[in-house]
């Protein structure tokens, strides 16, 4: 019904934005936060594409990273975190392994519980405390958002 009464205005605005928006559009600085792991492989295809259309891209991880490597179609920022390389591979490692264990399924929501619980506590200490502390440089728009630190 909504869609009825604005009549042919939202196919018309498509259209526009169809033609014009090669013509008229710019590249432009991105910057990545990725996860490691199969979030960051099937990404690199995305941003080999973005990049050869013109954009700048800048990508921001852990030093302990598995996956995430220097690329040649972008560039790589690195940042200091408490748990080393092997901390990572031996997570998911272990998930892997912990899906042909033969427990009963309360035993493996219990076990995956507390495996999330610990890769989570493990994989957060290294953004949130770098999050907090760097809020005095904040502009103050953005001071909401760390209310949770």
């Amino acid at each position: 019904m909504a869609v009825e009464s604005q009549g042919g205005r939202p196919l018309v605005l498509g259209l526009l934005l169809c033609v014009l928006g090669p013509v008229v559009s710019h590249a432009g600085k991105i910057l990545l936060i990725p996860v490691d792991g199969s979030h960051w492989l099937s990404m690199l295809g995305a941003i080999q594409q973005l990049q050869q259309r013109g954009h700048e891209i800048v990508v921001l991880a852990p030093d302990a990273s598995l996956y995430i490597r220097d690329g040649a179609f972008y560039t790589l920022k690195t940042y200091p975190v408490p748990f080393q390389r092997e901390d990572v591979k031996e997570s998911f490692v272990s998930l892997g392994h912990n899906v042909f264990e033969n427990d009963s399924f309360l035993q493996r929501v219990i076990k995956t519980y507390k495996k999330i619980k610990k890769d989570s506590a493990m994989l957060l200490s290294g953004w949130v405390p770098t999050y907090c502390t760097t809020r005095s440089s904040w502009p103050p728009w953005q001071k909401a958002a760390l209310m949770s630190c």
